[in-house]
């Protein structure tokens, strides 16, 4: 090889070019890495335990990344929770990283002993992650036995606490097609208006598929009223680009994800004030 090829060669591969094929130029390494880090991260999400629990035993929460639309996967690595609570009933149980359990994926895990039924909530924050702070609030069922049917609860609409916050003002376990669900978006504790809520959901008998039914935006109290059109998983979502306590910009994003039963419609119970 002559004396100038091989300094040639390495300039090119240098500029990100082909040393074979010059013409044809090469993305660089750190600008592959650059725009890997610059897209979003797919949101948390927890769904509600698949009709049919046991009326003994642990109850797993899986906590995913994704969506109903593109698809959500077990996460491989523990994100770092701000704060998690567990509701049923009037009682409420802070819950530590302790109650984490890795199989197949990240699961929180709580076990009724006390064989405890009625409507649950089970809220969680993560800590700030590439420019995203994640919070949502999964609903489901405890049935006291096979036969029972789901009670309007107030543990479904009592608030939280989390920065972001969807808040049912009746409890959509006890609804059924057909009927409305309010919800208020509360953003640090006041409601938040114009803020844009979409509607995923995987309807009864679609298999895995899912699609946006619903999206519309909150009025000047906050709130925004949901039609049920169908029975199935539901997954509603918001999102607010804000400050975080550090001052650098954050987009603040939240969920609710419960189940609606193929029933018509029950007393539901309002919101507590």
């Amino acid at each position: 090889m002559k004396n100038w090829l091989l300094p040639l060669l390495l300039l090119l591969a240098a500029c990100g070019r082909d040393p074979l094929h010059p013409h044809v130029r090469k993305t660089p390494r750190w600008k592959k890495h650059k725009a890997s880090l610059a897209r979003p991260r797919p949101p948390l999400l927890v769904l509600p335990p698949a009709p049919g629990m046991a009326l003994e035993g642990p109850v797993d929460l899986q906590l995913l990344e994704g969506s109903l639309l593109s698809g959500a996967e077990p996460l491989v690595e523990l994100p770092t929770l701000d704060s998690a609570a567990l509701r049923i009933g009037g009682e409420q149980r802070t819950l530590g990283l302790s109650a984490l359990a890795g199989r197949a994926g990240l699961f929180f895990a709580f076990d009724r002993r006390r064989r405890v039924s009625g409507d649950a909530a089970f809220a969680f924050q993560a800590l700030p992650r590439g420019g995203f702070l994640d919070s949502g609030k999964v609903l489901f069922s405890l049935p006291q036995d096979r036969r029972s049917r789901p009670e309007a609860s107030p543990a479904i609409t009592a608030r939280f606490g989390t920065e972001l916050e969807i808040v049912p003002l009746l409890d959509p376990l006890v609804l059924g097609p057909g009927a409305e669900l309010p919800v208020r978006i509360r953003f640090r504790g006041p409601s938040l208006a114009g803020a844009r809520l979409s509607a995923e959901v995987q309807a009864l008998g679609a298999g895995k598929s899912a699609g946006v039914t619903f999206s519309a935006e909150s009025d000047a109290s906050g709130m925004v009223l949901v039609p049920i059109r169908s029975a199935g998983l539901w997954v509603l979502r918001t999102e607010k680009a804000d400050k975080g306590a550090d001052g650098r910009a954050l987009l603040f994003r939240s969920f609710l994800s419960f189940r609606v039963p193929g029933l018509a419609p029950r007393a539901a119970t309002r919101e507590a004030r």
